[in-house]
C-alpha cells in the first residue's frame, strides 16, 4: 500500500509517472491524497492495472481494502 500526498510541485509526476510504476511494480493499493482540495481517490491493483475503487471529497470515512482494519475520516485527515 502506498499513500501519495499530492503538492503543486509534484503532482503530475505522481499522478501519471509513479503510478504507472507502481502498477508495473504490483503495489495492490494506492492512495492519492490531495490536501488542497480535500479528496481523496483510492486504486486497487487488478493484473498491474489499477482501478477506482473509491473516491471521497471533505467528508466520509476511507476503509483499505488491504488493510481491512484500518479506517480513517477525512475529517482527521484534513483537519492536520
Amino acid at each position: 500500500m502506498i499513500i501519495e500526498i499530492l503538492s503543486a510541485a509534484t503532482g503530475y509526476y505522481d499522478l501519471i509517472e509513479k503510478k504507472e510504476i507502481y502498477e508495473k511494480f504490483g503495489v495492490k493499493e494506492y492512495w492519492i491524497v490531495d490536501p488542497k482540495k480535500q479528496w481523496v481517490e483510492i486504486f486497487w491493483n487488478e493484473k498491474n492495472k489499477f482501478k477506482s475503487i473509491r473516491r471521497l471529497e471533505k467528508t466520509g470515512i476511507l476503509k483499505s481494502n488491504l488493510l481491512k482494519e484500518f479506517e480513517i475520516s477525512l475529517e482527521t485527515i484534513f483537519a492536520m
